[in-house]
């Protein structure tokens, strides 16, 4: 089973819908879902049917001063390069949303530009993680990304 087709899985995925339909409301986008949970691009954004952007959405259940107690936020690096690629074939930049559940806000990374350039500053390390939200272990690459890029998304 997936991780996110677990309970704990099922909460996080709904969190990142609402996260979606802010960015949504918010930017005049509209959004379409891939169709399997396997794909490494969580939301395509459209504008008048024009690709204007793609995104990685993650919840997590901490505050601001608590991420900012962890001095970056960690990724895989897999999942952000793929990210990137998808920027270079398809001329939008790739974005990274995050919504922060204790302080009901959202925060964004521009990760990769319309040339499928990185514009993130980051440390990748190959490190020990928990493989999905519900635990278990993962010793894989992952991207450390500076918390200096980091906007707060103005609803």
């Amino acid at each position: 089973m997936l991780g996110c087709e677990s309970e704990k899985g099922r909460k996080h995925i709904a969190y990142e819908n609402r996260i979606a339909d802010i960015i949504c409301e918010t930017m005049n986008v509209e959004q379409v879902i891939p169709d399997s949970n396997k794909c490494q691009i969580d939301r395509y954004f459209f504008r008048d049917n024009d690709l204007v952007a793609t995104a990685e959405i993650k919840t997590r259940n901490l505050s601001l001063s608590e991420l900012r107690n962890f001095g970056s936020y960690l990724i895989t690096f897999k999942k952000i390069n793929t990210g990137r690629a998808f920027s270079a074939l398809t001329g939008v930049p790739y974005f990274l949303f995050v919504g922060l559940i204790k302080e009901k806000k959202i925060y964004y990374w521009k990760v990769a530009d319309e040339h499928g350039e990185f514009v993130v500053d980051m440390e990748i390390s190959t490190t020990k993680t928990k493989e999905d939200v519900n635990g278990g272990l993962a010793f894989r690459e992952n991207a450390f990304l500076s918390l200096k890029g980091m906007k707060e998304f103005e609803k």
